[in-house]
Order: C-alpha cells, then sequence, then structure tokens
C-alpha cells in the first residue's frame, strides 16, 4: 500500500463570545500516513524517503527494468514529480509493448497489465486501496515478471509481494510422421510449453506459451482469465540431420560423420534464465550444472573427432608418402629404359 508523506485536514473555526456559528477563518493541518491516490506524486510517498538520512531516492531521475523469464526485457525512468498514474502508464506500456504481452489482449483491455487501486471491491484481485497491481497473460514460468534497478532501495520503495503465483499451462500432444502417418507419440501430457525428448532423444521443442490459448479480461475477477481455444492446433516441423561427412579414404564408404549439438544458450536450456532474486539465482544452479555437463560433452565428444581425424590424417600422410616413393621409383624405371633404348638405337645405327 502507498502512503502519502503528508496529507491535509481542513477545519473551521468561529468566535465563541458573538454567539456566531459562522466560520471566521480556517486552518489546514498536515498528517503524515494517508493512503495515496493516482494523483499522488512519488516526492510525496514516504516509501521514498529514507527516515534515517532523510535523503529522497528520487532526487535523481531511476531506471527500473522489468524483465521476463523468455529473455525480454522492458525499461521504465521514475522521476520525482511522477505520480502513481504515470507510473500505472508507464509500466503498463512497458509489459505491453515493451515485453510484447499486448498482442495477446485486445481493444482497452491492453490498459490491464497495471492497475491503481482507489476504490477497493469486494471481490477479485482489486481489495486493497492504495495498492497497485502488475499482471502478466502469460502463464507459467515463460510469462513471469522480475523487478529490478541498479538502485536497489527503488524496489524495496515499491514494496513488490506475488499476489498470485504463476501456473504452467498442460497440453496433450500427439507426434505423426507427416510422410506416411506413423505415430511417434500419442497422447503424451506435458505441463509448459516444451516439448522434451518426445520426437526424438537429442529433440526438444519449444512452442508458444500462448498457443492454444485465449485470454479475456474478467470485471469480476479483475484479473485476465485465460482459457483454451476450441479444436486441437496442429504444426508441422521439418527435421533434417546437422552431422557433416568428410570422405578420409579413396575407397567407397571410407568417411568419418560429424554432429555437434545446438550449443547456443536456448539449446542449453540457460535462454532466459533469472537471476534477479535469491529464490531464482538458487533454481537456477540445477539448470546450469545441466547445461555444464552437455556443454562438456560436446566438447568430449569433438575431442574424440579431433583425436580420429587427427589419425586418419597421419595415416593419409603415410599413404601420400608411400605413393609419391612408389610413383618416382617408377619414373625412374621408365628413364632408364628410355637410356638403354637410346644407346641401343645409336649402336644399331
Amino acid at each position: 500500500m502507498f502512503t502519502s508523506d503528508f496529507g491535509t485536514k481542513e477545519a473551521n473555526f468561529s468566535d465563541p463570545s458573538s454567539g456566531d456559528e459562522a466560520a471566521i477563518g480556517s486552518f489546514t493541518a498536515n498528517y503524515v500516513g494517508k493512503i495515496a491516490t493516482s494523483t499522488t506524486k512519488l516526492r510525496d510517498l514516504e516509501q521514498f524517503w529514507n527516515t534515517q538520512t532523510g535523503v529522497f531516492m528520487l532526487e535523481q531521475p531511476q531506471v527500473l527494468t522489468v524483465s521476463q523469464n523468455d529473455g525480454k526485457k522492458a525499461s521504465i525512468t521514475l522521476n520525482a514529480s511522477d505520480t502513481l498514474n504515470d507510473v500505472r502508464d508507464k509500466l503498463n506500456q512497458a509489459i505491453s509493448e515493451g515485453l510484447g504481452q499486448g498482442v495477446y489482449t485486445s481493444g482497452s483491455n491492453a490498459n490491464n497489465f497495471v492497475t491503481f487501486v482507489e476504490t477497493p471491491t469486494d471481490g477479485g484481485m482489486e481489495t486493497v486501496k492504495g495498492t497497485m497491481l502488475v499482471r502478466s497473460v502469460i502463464p507459467g514460468y515463460s510469462g513471469e515478471l522480475t523487478f529490478s534497478s541498479a538502485y536497489g532501495e527503488i524496489i524495496d520503495a515499491l514494496g513488490l509481494n506475488t499476489v498470485q503465483s504463476a501456473q504452467e499451462t498442460s497440453y496433450t500432444a500427439s507426434v505423426y510422421n507427416a510422410h506416411d502417418g506413423t505415430v511417434i507419440a500419442q497422447n503424451v501430457k506435458t505441463s509448459g510449453n516444451m516439448l522434451k525428448g518426445v520426437i526424438g532423444r537429442n529433440i526438444d521443442v519449444e512452442f508458444d506459451a500462448m498457443s492454444g490459448v485465449n485470454a479475456v479480461w474478467s470485471d469480476k475477477d479483475k484479473n485476465f482469465i485465460l482459457t483454451p481455444e476450441e479444436g486441437t492446433r496442429t504444426s508441422f516441423l521439418h527435421i533434417v540431420k546437422n552431422n557433416i561427412s568428410f570422405q578420409t579414404g579413396s575407397n567407397k564408404g571410407e568417411k568419418i560423420s560429424l554432429d555437434i549439438g545446438d550449443m547456443s544458450s536456448a539449446g542449453l536450456g540457460v535462454k532466459g534464465v533469472n537471476l534477479m532474486t535469491s529464490q531464482r539465482a538458487s533454481e537456477a544452479i540445477s539448470v546450469l550444472d545441466e547445461a555444464i555437463r552437455n556443454l562438456s560433452a560436446q566438447r568430449t565428444k569433438i575431442g574424440t573427432y579431433q583425436n580420429e581425424l587427427e589419425h586418419t590424417l597421419e595415416n593419409l600422410t603415410a599413404e601420400n608418402t608411400g605413393l609419391v616413393g612408389a610413383e618416382r621409383r617408377i619414373r625412374d624405371a621408365d628413364m632408364s629404359k628410355s637410356m638403354m633404348d637410346l644407346v641401343k638405337f645409336q649402336i644399331i645405327h
């Protein structure tokens, strides 16, 4: 809840000796702790003042970064003169346009990612006056939002808390060979937007987290409600081998095939790893350990390829040396025979 550093309260007073109850003067008293409104400026919020040192956190404009777990980021600048309405609009634009979540909503609902509660409701999400609600329409880990700032006290001042934890969507997938219709996998249940090892042992398929999902704003719940689309969604994948073949001998079939896995951040599973909080950093340890193991295994495989190629190169070098020597001896023999024929011809003639 945002509270202002000061509030105002008006009072009237009259002259009791005159018997006249009409007010002959008034005064305005300041008091601390009034619940902020949407027009309250950040410089008037007690959360943005250090009570021990009296330093105002936004003496200079500060940048607040909103990170989405799929790797997207958007930044806004907070100024002392910004009202809570301004902050709401900036955050809403950052999520809707900067993070691209607006494409999943329609019309005026694109302005509901962030709302400031001035009139609480009996039910739904907006029940506490003076609070700002930040929503992500993308389900699961991919849509989780993290806030960061070079000036860490800004995060403390905002008092961010999780109201509703993200939940992964559940899918049932079937995989068929598009050429002959044979079943590769049928009715595989998965949580989240990743099919790991279903199509093949080393093939992971990531699809849009909003695939097959509709987002509808609910005035009753004051939140986006996610519902599944009707019917079945079909996608086609064309998978080809990425191995490279080298002809290493003079005969058919004497070749070496090399395949190198995807060592990009997405291929290693570390794309969008969230390290903004201690909890997320702790959860990321196992992901990073797995990525290191995969990278080490790939390096080992490449080392094996290198040794095999070096061994083949040595054999080919030795074979080439032998062929060159044989060819030289043949040339020498041909020259000797030619000289003998020349001498013989000269003697005869």
